[in-house]
């Protein structure tokens, strides 16, 4: 295979994982054949899926192959190692107590910088070369609507992104399951807060030049229009840049009362600390759930105070719920006593991919754990998920929190009022 030769796999047989770093030349070569696949005429890119992705995937006696592709040396380099390793602390404890029927869970790893044209490239040598069974917590939008054809087409389960893209919620891909709902219901859900609850009608909206500023803004003009409202401002920057002037013209003569925000953490940081100096400052900011928060009050300080911020899974501290007493005793085991959202997300997709696996039975192939998943009705310990045979979105809580005083303090349980399609 082309990628084989020039990745450099770093196995720490401790945690089951191989951490992988390129060479210059190797990237180079990632980057040639992405670009391949995105620019080919319908006709050759046909032929070339049928070349590049393989439909078998395949277990041994004594292992499970496990794929991840993440932006680990991109923007959000801090947040993709939380994933990483939630998922392995979970991995951990089911590898220290035997594994599944024997077999020992292995997370193979690999970065895309964030970029789509390497998460594509990346994400063929996994299912090619590496043979891993199933891919589990990549994250954002266009990285993960970048792959979207490929998963399809090598029938791969696909489960735990960490986006509300669109493009993962349609009925079709029949092996993608997602933990969190889409994100145009998450936004109709913070949407509804703002109108009822706090009486606030002038929204902006401020997010990614991609897929995930698309779904962001194009859900939020869809729960404005069922009020009858519109975006008073939106704006939008260029993915892994930090030229946000033009979107400030945008939104801050607009004078909105709101603004939603929709970006990696230290652009949402960098654009509400801007809007604030140039006049923001009685305006309210809500960011999403795909703005890290822990990270984002590390950089913000008191200037976080009084942001809103919508989660997809409970705190990670709230060890009132069995789930979280028990992510916090395997993140310690694991050496990583380093508690966030995103990492907790990831604890608890690895759980239901392990769900998945052992109702599968011993003999695993993708049919079995396909069904298993298409029946899997579980509660993770205060967390309840349900998938169904035409239903893949396990769960659709929304946590609404605020910052009080530098801690980030829960304000309400939101259901969207009209359920987004």
């Amino acid at each position: 295979m082309l990628l084989c030769s020039i990745l450099c796999p770093i196995t720490d047989n401790r945690l089951g994982v191989f951490r992988v770093k390129l060479s210059q030349n190797g990237r180079s070569q990632i980057l040639a054949l992405a670009l391949l696949l995105a620019t080919a005429s319908p006709s050759l890119l046909v032929s070339l899926k049928a070349q590049f992705v393989l439909k078998e995937h395949p277990v041994t006696e004594t292992e499970i192959r496990i794929g991840m592709v993440n932006g680990m040396s991109g923007p959000n380099q801090a947040d993709e190692s939380g994933i990483m390793e939630g998922c392995l602390a979970y991995f951990k404890h089911v590898n220290d107590a035997g594994g599944i029927y024997g077999r020992k869970l292995t997370l193979i790893a690999y970065d895309d910088r964030y970029e789509p044209l390497e998460t594509v490239a990346l994400t063929e040598h996994l299912i090619n070369a590496d043979k891993v069974f199933a891919l589990l917590g990549y994250r954002g939008s266009a990285t993960c609507d970048a792959v979207v054809s490929m998963v399809r087409d090598a029938d791969i389960t696909f489960l735990g992104a960490f986006t509300g893209t669109k493009s993962l919620h349609e009925p079709s891909l029949s092996m993608v399951y997602n933990l969190r709902p889409s994100l145009a219901y998450e936004v109709t859900g913070v949407c509804d807060f703002l109108i009822r609850n706090l009486r606030l009608k002038r929204i902006a909206f401020f997010g990614q030049a991609d897929s995930l500023g698309d779904n962001g803004e194009s859900g939020l003009a869809d729960a404005l229009h069922s009020y009858d409202l519109n975006i008073t401002a939106a704006a939008r920057y260029v993915r892994n840049s930090v030229d946000l002037e033009p979107a400030l013209d945008k939104i801050v003569p607009a004078h909105p009362e709101v603004v939603v925000i929709a970006a990696t953490s230290q652009v949402a940081f960098d654009f509400l600390a801007q809007s604030k100096k140039r006049g923001l400052q009685n305006t309210v900011f809500c960011m999403l759930s795909c703005v890290a928060v822990e990270r984002f009050m590390k950089v913000a300080g008191d200037g976080a105070e009084g942001v809103f911020w919508s989660k997809l899974v409970p705190s990670p501290r709230d060890t009132s719920l069995a789930c979280v007493r028990d992510y916090q005793r395997d993140m310690r085991a694991l050496g990583s006593p380093i508690f966030s959202h995103l990492s907790f997300e990831a604890y608890l997709d690895a759980a239901v991919l392990v769900a998945g696996l052992e109702r599968a039975g011993k003999n695993l192939s993708e049919t079995a754990l396909k069904n298993a998943l298409d029946h899997l009705d579980i509660d993770l310990g205060g967390f309840p998920l349900r998938f169904t045979g035409t239903d893949h979105t396990g769960s659709r809580v929304i946590f609404l929190n605020c910052i009080h005083h530098g801690q980030l303090e829960p304000v309400r349980t939101l259901s969207p009022t009209a359920i987004p399609q």
